[in-house]
């Protein structure tokens, strides 16, 4: 008679692992893409930058990239933010290099389609210190 054959191993450790968890929510199908181009203030005349938005289930993320802007350090950074028709200001992310940045935002560039990165520096005023070094609109459509 033959030899029955084991089952095979489910112990945890003989499992193939499962894929981590993406750290980033996955975007809306359809929506488009917003992009932007940033231009430099008086303030930073040889900077400039790129965003581009994309939906997603948690707000919309940010991905900026910008040249031309010093690192800052030792409690001094770049804060950017949305803005709306009426000026009110929702900071989007702080950061100390240009290149390669992620900001989040959970407003509607719809709403807030003005985009700014302004210099700051850690102190008790969270609000923008008005040092607007770059600036552009997003054109969301309909």
């Amino acid at each position: 008679m033959p030899k029955a054959s084991p089952l095979p191993d489910s112990s945890p450790a003989s499992r193939p692992a499962s894929p981590a968890p993406s750290a980033f929510p996955a975007a809306s199908s359809g929506s488009p893409t917003p992009q932007l181009s940033l231009a430099p203030t008086a303030l930073a005349r040889g900077a400039s930058g790129d965003a581009t938005l994309t939906k997603t289930s948690s707000g919309w993320r940010i991905e900026l990239d910008a040249t031309g802007l010093p690192r800052r350090d030792g409690g001094r950074f770049y804060e950017a933010w949305l803005r709306n028709a009426t000026g009110t200001l929702v900071p989007i992310g702080t950061f100390n290099e240009g290149e390669d940045v992620v900001l989040w935002a959970g407003v509607s560039p719809k709403e807030f389609p003005t985009l700014t990165v302004t210099r700051e520096n850690a102190d008790d005023d969270q609000g923008s210190s008005g040092e607007k070094i770059l600036v552009g609109t997003v054109d969301v459509g309909d």
